[in-house]
């Protein structure tokens, strides 16, 4: 659980903090995680942030303060969610998405706010997680909903409490947009190290020394199968927000979301730039892989080769045939040096087939020729 950080810890002059934990509350699904409501808000001057175990202490900041964002981490309790949808007007379809986590990304369009669902993605034990964000926009006032505690967006809290890149200057619009732009950069070290992964998996994949690169090499295509489903809808609903765009963000704010647009689009040809390489490194193991029995297979070819004609040998002299009853019958077997002149025999046949197939390149190196070299003539001048 984040720590508190109360205005007057942090040097800054601010109304009262609230440190209490919800307890007690009925839940909408008993697998959803207790709700937990974090307030943060701020003026051009000072702010104020903590947590409330009171959803009704939330109605005094928006007509305090300039912005107010609260954020809610776990959708467990549902009379929290009922009650902040009716403080803030929230349409009734927007809180039945909430509480789905399958929502597909999106933005609607609904009177007095905007309802943006987007995808958080993180890799973590050597796995894909995801999570579903649930961001509402009004005039003064920034909703987030999520299942998880996490510190997703710590590093924007850490903007306004420090008043970086004029968060503290600008309205709600601004605070979404920021919101939204961490969102989009959380993809990023996902995808290097993603793409670290397929180098790995390539140059395993040309020493041949890994067995599972194509089982590993599909579960990171459908990993980003999945990143791509979550950030291919995010560039449409940034396109709407920044260009064909709604009364809820200002002309300013608009050229930021544009920018963050087009990171959307850097996140697109990444991911498939990577599917394609994906697929190569899948081609590469497997051509791999048939080079490697295709070397064991001219192994034993060659060993089979060489031993045929020596078994063919050996069969010969293995024959029954008396020497005494016929003269054609095998009278190197009575000779002196018969058994020294067999195997000299399978020795010279197995050391033509050896220099044969060297000429042909089949084992070793690819004999050198030397190519031949025109001396110049003498021009006369």
């Amino acid at each position: 659980m984040p720590p508190l950080l109360r205005a007057d810890e942090t040097g800054q002059k601010g109304k009262k903090t609230y440190d209490t934990r919800h307890q007690g509350a009925r839940v909408s699904n008993p697998k959803a995680k207790h709700s937990l409501i974090r307030i943060l808000a701020y003026g051009p001057q000072e702010f104020t942030e903590g947590y409330l175990d009171n959803p009704h202490l939330v109605a005094q900041f928006p007509h305090a303060w300039p912005v107010t964002w609260v954020s809610v981490q776990g959708l467990g309790d549902l009379p929290t969610l009922t009650y902040l949808g009716e403080l803030f007007g929230l349409h009734p379809l927007a809180l039945e998405d909430i509480v789905s986590s399958r929502q597909r990304v999106k933005v609607d369009e609904y009177e007095g706010h905007l309802f943006v669902v987007a995808k958080m993605i993180k890799f973590q034990s050597q796995a894909l997680q995801m999570e579903q964000i649930n961001i509402f926009i009004g005039e003064n006032f920034i909703l987030t909903f999520q299942e998880h505690e996490t510190d997703t967006f710590d590093s924007v809290r850490e903007k306004v409490r420090r008043g970086q890149q004029a968060v503290r200057k600008q309205g709600a619009d601004y605070l979404a947009y920021v919101l939204l732009d961490t969102i989009i950069d959380h993809y990023f070290p996902v995808l290097d190290h993603f793409g670290e992964i397929l180098e790995r998996l390539e140059e395993q994949s040309l020493q041949g020394s890994s067995e599972n690169t194509v089982p590993q090499i599909h579960k990171l295509r459908h990993e980003l199968l999945s990143i791509r489903r979550s950030v291919w809808p995010m560039r449409e609903v940034l396109h709407f927000l920044g260009r064909e765009g709604s009364t809820f963000f200002k002309a300013e704010t608009k050229i930021y979301l544009r920018d963050c647009y087009d990171h959307a689009n850097q996140i697109t040809d990444l991911v498939e730039n990577y599917r394609d390489l994906a697929s190569g490194v899948v081609d590469v193991s497997l051509a791999s892989s048939n080079n490697r029995l295709n070397e064991i297979m001219k192994v034993l070819t060659m060993i089979s080769t060489i031993f045929i004609p020596l078994g063919f040998v050996a069969s010969i002299y293995g024959m029954n045939f008396d020497a005494s009853k016929s003269p054609w019958n095998m009278p190197e077997t009575q000779w002196y040096w018969g058994y020294p002149f067999a195997l000299g025999l399978m020795l010279l046949m197995t050391l033509t087939m050896l220099l044969f197939f060297r000429q042909k390149a089949w084992i070793g190196s690819k004999p050198i020729r030397k190519a031949k070299v025109q001396k110049p003539q003498n021009e006369a001048f």
